[in-house]
Parts: structure tokens; C-alpha cells; sequence
């Protein structure tokens, strides 16, 4: 079922980015180099002072530089990423106002029939829980349940 959540995940993304290409298209790449440079500031604290992480470290930063300037993200804004919004989940991108009203209906059809199921299978909520054991639960006939008790 992650799997499958991971395809809802897609629909959405298409579905928001295409709806206003140029301004969502953006706010991807920029949101991404956000995620890019606190995974990058995290693993500098983490292991900046190791030597066996020098280089990798170094690389990094090199293609974090690369990915700033693609996604068009100034070096003042480079320096407060927490001014940089992220990529939106389905939930907020469902509830954008500038988004059609029938684009925000199909999302909330898509969450409501799908996207809500297929996360508590990723999250394992009791229902989630439930719908994955049930594959593991011993399965009988009620004959054979029958020939048990006697």
C-alpha cells in the first residue's frame, strides 16, 4: 500500500503543478532546495568535523550552490531558509484558494477515497494496522471451523 500511496502523492503533485505551471513549478524547485540545504546543514553539524566526511560534505555543498541558483533562490534568501516555503502535501494544496473550486473538489474526491486510506496503510493508524494483518490472519472455511469443535 506505500506504494500505492506514493502514486496518490503523484496525482496530486500533477494535478497542483499543472494548474499553474509557472508559480507552482517554482515554488517546487525552491521549496526543494530548502529541503536540500537543512538535509545538507544537518549532515555538516553531524559530521563536519569528521575527516572521512570531507569530501562528500564538499560535494555536497558544491551541488547545493548549483541547485540554489537553478531554483532561483537568492544568496540573501540562501541565508534565512526558513523564508522559503515548502512544496505544499495534498492537504494544503487541496485547500489553496487560488486553485479552481473544481480542482479542490477532485483533490478532496482524491483524498477522501484514497489518499486517507492509503496513509494509515503507510502509517499504520489501527486501520492501516488492521487492512495489513489481515493478510497474515490465519484463513479457514467455516467447515473447517466446524470439524475444529467437534
Amino acid at each position: 500500500m506505500p506504494i500505492v500511496r506514493s502514486l496518490a502523492d503523484t496525482v496530486f503533485l500533477l494535478v497542483y503543478l499543472f494548474s499553474d505551471v509557472e508559480a507552482h513549478s517554482t515554488r517546487y524547485f525552491r521549496g526543494g532546495w530548502r529541503e536540500m540545504k537543512e538535509d545538507f546543514d544537518r549532515h555538516s553539524t553531524r559530521y563536519g568535523a569528521e575527516p572521512d566526511w570531507a569530501e562528500w560534505i564538499a560535494e555536497f555543498a558544491v551541488g547545493l550552490e548549483g541547485a540554489r541558483v537553478q531554483s532561483h533562490v537568492t544568496p540573501d534568501e540562501a541565508k534565512n531558509p526558513s523564508a522559503i516555503a515548502y512544496w505544499p502535501t495534498p492537504a494544503q494544496m487541496r485547500q489553496d484558494k487560488t486553485l479552481p473550486a473544481t480542482t479542490r473538489a477532485f483533490m478532496s474526491h482524491l483524498d477522501s477515497w484514497f489518499y486517507k486510506s492509503f496513509s494509515s496503510y503507510s502509517h499504520l493508524s489501527l486501520p492501516g494496522l488492521i487492512m495489513r494483518a489481515t493478510a497474515l490472519r490465519e484463513t479457514h472455511n467455516d467447515e473447517d471451523e466446524r470439524a475444529r469443535r467437534l
